[in-house]
């Protein structure tokens, strides 16, 4: 089986997946981070980490803004080392640069959100970079249709879609009654994400609802940590639970403890939505803003709620009909996971993928 190359962030729960998957089904895999992992899970399993620890940090690089061009001679060393037979990129500004200054071919850029919606309009010689690394590619990576639809503005190269799809072995419906109604979210508490707004709309459903037990249930961590638990009024925080971040491995149950979803995004770097559909395999509810992916993976009044971002008239509206009815909450989440398993599942979008690399010529 062939030697597959990742650029990306090894610590990110999506890079851990793609890693493990590939490895399963035969590839030899090497992952090489700007970042040190944080745990000792992928020479665990066989998955070798090219970075050298010794490295200059690159975001203490004097280069700054362009500060993974220092690690260039690092990667072409580490090329060198594992003889990959395909390169993958997982973010097409930092990850997509380092791998297309390298040459190398085959070479597949994955974009995955911020890359695309945000960096190149930063700046002209940002939109000028990203041009470059897509370019470079013998092949370009979306996660969802509005995403390819924003990478098409920098190239004109097919655009493949393929989603992030869902493990419904781990993510799966409780059969565990609940005493109260739980409100949730697993995010990280950023601001894009729109945390305030689920705050305020939860505030809302409490005062309209005060004979019904409702908790708010935040799970990640973040920049917004303390702005997002503690609102203004204060009435809510008996009410609040909040975790901070948690291993990737409790994420499941964390869903199955959850009896309304709500994502609140307020930013199109929203590109997919892989907690929502996460959710939606595990037969919850979910209520999203209309913005970047999410209004791809949520079919409105089917599996959840659509409302207008920043709207917390609306999202209080869309939460109160699920409070109020345990019949929808259970309609939808019924729906909800029969659209995960018929569209985002993940040994078939796995699969996906490596039809692509074994039309590439990587077997």
């Amino acid at each position: 089986m062939s030697n597959i190359l990742l650029l990306s962030d090894i610590n990110s729960a999506h890079t851990r997946k793609w890693a493990e998957g590939l490895a399963e089904l035969g590839f030899r895999i090497a992952i090489f981070s700007i970042s040190q992992p944080q745990s000792d899970w992928y020479s665990a399993i066989g998955i070798q980490n090219l970075r050298n620890s010794q490295s200059v940090d690159a975001a203490n690089s004097t280069v700054a803004k362009l500060g993974y061009l220092s690690l260039i001679q690092e990667l072409r060393k580490a090329i060198t080392l594992f003889m990959p037979d395909l390169v993958h990129s997982h973010y097409a500004s930092s990850y997509g640069l380092l791998g297309a200054l390298t040459s190398f071919h085959p070479y597949i850029v994955s974009v995955w959100g911020s890359d695309v919606f945000a960096f190149p309009k930063e700046s002209f010689i940002k939109k000028q970079i990203l041009k470059f690394n897509l370019s470079r590619a013998d092949a370009v990576f979306s996660t969802s249709k509005i995403m390819a639809i924003e990478t098409a503005k920098y190239t004109s190269k097919k655009i493949d879609i393929t989603p992030f799809g869902i493990d419904t072995k781990i993510f799966f419906p409780s059969d565990e009654k609940h005493s109260s109604i739980t409100v949730g979210i697993i995010k990280s508490m950023e601001e894009k994400y729109g945390i305030p707004y689920l705050i305020e709309a939860f505030s809302n459903a409490v005062l309209k609802f005060p004979s019904v037990d409702l908790k708010l249930l935040l799970v990640g961590g973040g920049d917004r940590l303390d702005e997002t638990v503690f609102d203004e009024q204060g009435h809510i925080n008996s009410k609040v639970k909040f975790t901070g971040k948690v291993p990737q491995e409790d994420v499941p149950a964390l869903h199955r403890l959850i009896d309304i979803f709500v994502c609140p995004s307020i930013d199109d770097s929203e590109s997919f939505g892989v907690s929502v559909l996460e959710a939606s395999a595990c037969g919850v509810p979910v209520i999203v803003s209309a913005v970047g992916g999410l209004k791809e993976v949520v079919i409105n009044n089917v599996t959840g709620l659509i409302v207008p971002a920043k709207d917390v008239l609306k999202l209080t509206d869309a939460l109160s009909i699920l409070i109020v009815s345990e019949s929808e909450r259970k309609r939808m989440g019924v729906a909800g996971k029969e659209h995960v398993k018929q569209n985002y599942d993940w040994t078939k979008n796995l699969n996906d993928i490596t039809d692509i690399y074994h039309r590439m010529g990587v077997k």
